[in-house]
């Protein structure tokens, strides 16, 4: 710069002060330019750190959603993905009886005829026959399958009926037992004072008939209560 040496001192003072507070003006704004720049472009500012979260699939602007649990929560899925986020119920087997209907199972009727071309011996005429049924199968024990019933002879005639007790394969005795005493009580010897039948029902194929015949009398008390047979 160029003074004239008439120019005052006070002049030149003042100029020299305002040329050096323009010097301080223009490096603080080259300072904060660069500031500037080293933020957009460097690998440690904030902004550029939380871009890459924006694109990972996480929900933007939802609070918590990539925090903790709720994030696993998230990954269970949705009806729309198509898992539902828990074990898949198994197949309880409804809608199908073939699979307890097979023929172990199956059950079929006993008849006890003693009508028409088979009836009683007239000596039996005016007393109640009862009978049941048991399981003779091995392993069954005897077990009473059928309903106690009785029905009084007035004919010589008399015929039970028990709908689908029988099972296939299984076999059985008809078990019946003449009321000599009147007292609805199995006792007594079955040729004496209380006759007493069991007729054999082989190993069961459908619904079984039994004709009676006069063949030889048997113990049947057991099958029955030691008390008075109950009332139907």
């Amino acid at each position: 710069m160029h003074f004239n040496p008439g120019t005052s001192p006070w002049i030149v003072i003042a100029c020299l002060a305002l040329l050096g507070a323009c010097g301080t003006s223009t490096s603080a704004s080259s300072a904060d330019g660069a500031a500037a720049s080293t933020g957009g472009n460097g690998g440690g500012g904030h902004e550029d750190a939380a871009l890459p979260d924006e694109g990972s699939g996480g929900s933007s602007g939802a609070t918590g959603s990539d925090a903790g649990g709720d994030l696993a929560a998230s990954d269970l899925g949705s009806p729309s993905d198509g898992f539902a986020g828990g074990p898949e119920p198994a197949d309880s087997g409804a809608g199908t009886p073939e699979a307890s209907d097979g023929a172990t199972v199956a059950k079929y009727s006993c008849t006890f005829n003693a009508t028409g071309a088979y009836p009683l011996g007239t000596e039996h005429r005016g007393y109640t026959i009862f009978g049941t049924v048991v399981d003779t199968t091995s392993g069954a024990g005897r077990a009473r399958v059928g309903d106690f019933q009785s029905a009084l002879d007035t004919n010589d005639m008399i015929k039970f009926v028990w709908p689908g007790i029988l099972t296939a394969g299984h076999t059985y005795e008809i078990a019946l037992f003449e009321d000599h005493m009147k007292n609805r009580i199995c006792a007594g010897t079955p040729d004496g004072t209380e006759p007493q039948w069991l007729f054999p029902i082989p190993a069961v194929t459908g619904d079984f008939v039994f004709n009676f015949m006069h063949n030889a009398r048997s113990v049947s008390c057991q099958d029955f209560p030691a008390g008075p047979v109950p009332q139907p």
